[in-house]
């Protein structure tokens, strides 16, 4: 008899642990912390027929405020209020109406220390954007996981897997720290278990997961870690607009809002004067705001509660989790607008120092503006975001190295766009580049041209706003975005098979160390002197193809001189009277070369760029 009660036993424990089994797939967030300022969370459970299940607590420091069901009864949403909740362990009990019961045990994490809040980014630093999948190949071994769905290496594919990693970038951060990075981007690494093409990062199947051929969560954390005790700054890609078509989601959704769906498939028309056009008509936003990007990125809907809440929580798991110091939002102004209101303030609640910018890749400064989170026509209503990608700023440089100055055109595109700043209360926190990975790479813009390219990267390193290099550029890599996947290409040295190491000098061509050494003599300077990095800013209108501004601070006085003709221009000091002030000389940090403005003229050299550090 006693054999017989234990052997029940053992198969009711055994049939308790299939039911878990089957009924818990997932909850997310998978951990959260007790010491939040929001103190509701909500849990997304996900298992067959959970809905079926009535949730409980097992603990009186926790209340479970509602349950809310889905259509799709694999779902359920429970919503805790963990105002009293302890650091800790905490059983979730599910019970059915035949009182089959399983226990699920969720954590609650400690606090955290307070040298591991987000630091946020700012004019003092240069910041450096990498695609993981072509940056460098630290780990053969994660090339190809047969459990994903793209299981093939085709470097010659510009579209494929090339095996780039995180534990590559982590191998170079002595060289990134060689050309004096403080912040590190890194397109998504997310996982993006696409069938093909998803190499990117811009299409989500997990957002809790690192995309397995990059590494895991604990090599995140690695990275993490390495960055800020080498004082250096991470920066989190993060996509709200969309998903791929493969993510866990869609393959089970828990009812048809989560995703705008069209009768036929329908994408966006990328038209987002749509939302600022006093005339519009709504179909013309809603083409705008709920079409899709491409038939294998579907359309998220925001408006949707759940959604909003998973991805606002998403977030703060990351950030909390990896102590992220500055987000860069993709595709900002396609998301529901308020939304992103609720999304930013919840963000900046939770971490009042990290820095937001956000992606709007627009040709008019007048809607660049009125995205602007510190426009001051106050159009759209404050967001709690620092700044915008600006590409303004970008198409004004590229205009300027490569033409000849007319009314608009060459320098004076750049002067204006400059002049247009009044537009803002606050343009400091815009991140301004001169390439990027959906951009042409910066010596096809320049036509190989070493004096164009020296000359951009002097105005980039020189001017307001946070500094963003594209990873390669500074060995000269090639490419138009002709497809975009033409500006990502390996950075080769550590691929099996690469003959050359373009991270040493004696595996660049004496061009790409020419360009190398200019970059990180600039950045050195740049980060020598706060005047160039965050200095009052004056510019003259430029003439003949000569454009002259300043950055002074405190006792640091610049005068800065760009001569984009193919001639030696005399400049007549009385013009700069305003700048030289009382100073009677000057010394060219970039040149060495020394000016003497006590006489009447001076000369500045053809296709240059001067910095020079006056004095008296």
């Amino acid at each position: 008899m006693q054999k017989s009660l234990t052997y029940i036993l053992i198969l009711l424990l055994f049939s308790c642990f299939i039911i878990k089994a089957q009924s818990i797939e997932r909850i997310d967030p998978p951990f959260w912390w007790a010491d939040m300022q929001n103190k509701n969370l909500q849990l997304l459970v996900y298992g067959e027929n959970i809905g079926n299940f009535t949730p409980t607590l097992a603990t009186k420091d926790i209340v479970l405020t509602q349950t809310q069901h889905f259509t799709n009864n694999n779902y359920l949403a429970l919503d805790l209020d963990i105002t009293n909740a302890k650091t800790g362990n905490f059983d979730i009990i599910f019970e059915d109406t035949a009182n089959n019961q399983f226990h699920y045990t969720y954590t609650l994490r400690k606090a955290t220390p307070e040298n591991q809040v987000p630091r946020g980014i700012s004019q003092d630093d240069f910041m450096y954007l990498i695609m993981p999948d072509r940056f460098a190949n630290g780990n053969y071994n994660n090339d190809i996981v047969p459990q994903m769905n793209e299981t093939t290496i085709e470097r010659d594919n510009i579209g494929g897997r090339h095996g780039g990693d995180i534990q590559g970038v982590i191998d170079k951060l002595d060289y990134l720290q060689s050309l004096n990075v403080t912040a590190l981007w890194l397109n998504p690494v997310v996982e993006n278990n696409q069938p093909k093409y998803s190499y990117h990062g811009y299409a989500a199947t997990d957002h809790y997961k690192i995309d397995a051929r990059f590494g895991d969560l604990a090599l995140y954390q690695q990275l993490s870690e390495e960055l800020h005790r080498r004082h250096m700054k991470l920066v989190l890609d993060i996509i709200h607009n969309h998903i791929g078509d493969q993510h866990w989601w869609m393959k089970d959704l828990p009812d048809s809002s989560w995703v705008h769906f069209f009768d036929t498939y329908t994408n966006s028309n990328f038209r987002m004067e749509t939302l600022l056009d006093p005339y519009a008509t709504e179909i013309d936003k809603e083409l705008y705001l709920n079409g899709w990007f491409d038939v294998h990125m579907p359309d998220l809907n925001q408006t949707n509660p759940f959604v909003a809440t998973y991805l606002i929580q998403n977030n703060i798991w990351w950030i909390k989790n990896f102590q992220i110091d500055a987000l860069r939002m993709d595709t900002w102004p396609y998301s529901e607008p308020n939304f992103l209101k609720k999304w930013a303030a919840a963000i900046r609640s939770e971490f009042p120092d990290i820095s937001i910018f956000s992606e709007v890749w627009v040709h008019d400064i007048s809607i660049h503006a009125f995205f602007h989170p510190h426009n001051i026509a106050a159009q759209t209503a404050h967001t709690a975001i620092d700044g915008l990608t600006d590409f303004q700023w970008y198409n004004a440089v590229i205009e300027a190295v490569n033409n000849p100055s007319t009314w608009t055109g060459g320098l004076m595109k750049l002067h204006n766009t400059l002049a247009y700043d009044y537009l803002y209360d606050d343009v400091s926190q815009n991140v301004i580049f001169l390439d990027n990975h959906d951009l042409i790479r910066l010596w096809e813009a320049t036509g190989q041209s070493m004096y164009k390219y020296k000359i951009a990267v002097a105005l980039l390193l020189s001017m307001r706003g946070i500094p963003c290099w594209y990873y390669g550029s500074e060995v000269l890599m090639r490419g138009t975005a002709s497809p975009m996947d033409n500006v990502r290409t390996d950075f080769l040295g550590t691929w099996k098979n690469d003959t050359t190491d373009l991270f040493t000098s004696k595996g660049r061509n004496d061009l790409q160390n020419e360009a190398f050494f200019y970059l990180q003599k600039l950045t050195k300077l740049r980060a020598e002197y706060p005047a160039l990095r965050k200095g009052t800013f004056k510019h003259y209108l430029p003439q003949n193809d000569v454009y002259v501004y300043a950055r002074s601070m405190e006792n640091q006085h610049f005068m800065m001189i760009v001569n984009t003709s193919d001639k030696m221009q005399n400049l007549h000091c009385d013009r700069f009277a305003e700048v030289l002030q009382d100073f009677s000389q000057g010394k060219d940090l970039i040149s060495d070369k020394q000016f003497d403005f006590s006489q009447k003229t001076f000369t500045v050299a053809p296709q240059s760029a001067a910095w020079i550090l006056l004095s008296k």
